[in-house]
């Protein structure tokens, strides 16, 4: 485990880490709700959605045979590191994501 961040294991074979920045990204949710509850609330629910956006990624690049290497998890982002691939598939590798959050909206 590297310092500035948390791995926590893999999921669907992926490895899957959170960066410290996730902490600011609460303390700024309880700050703007101004509501413990919702913000214990609000916490989960805006990492699922990353997670769903970032498998997203992984689901059209594994279809795409592109070896997925990792998802890191920021305080208003995440990154799903992948080999390299033609920019036809980075394209939809990219809307991976959105169609990903889509479907869980």
């Amino acid at each position: 485990m590297e310092k500035d961040r948390w791995d926590f294991g893999r999921i669907a074979g992926v490895p899957v880490a959170m960066h410290w920045t996730v902490l600011i990204t609460a303390l700024w949710l309880l700050f703007w709700l101004r509501d413990v509850v919702g913000t214990l609330i609000a916490i989960p629910t805006l990492l699922l959605l990353f997670l769903a956006h970032e498998f997203g990624h992984v689901f059209v690049a594994r279809r795409k045979r592109v070896k997925v290497f990792d998802i890191m998890l920021s305080g208003l982002h995440g990154h799903t590191g992948h080999d390299t691939a033609s920019h036809r598939d980075d394209v939809a590798i990219a809307w991976g994501g959105v169609g990903a959050q889509m479907a869980l909206l």
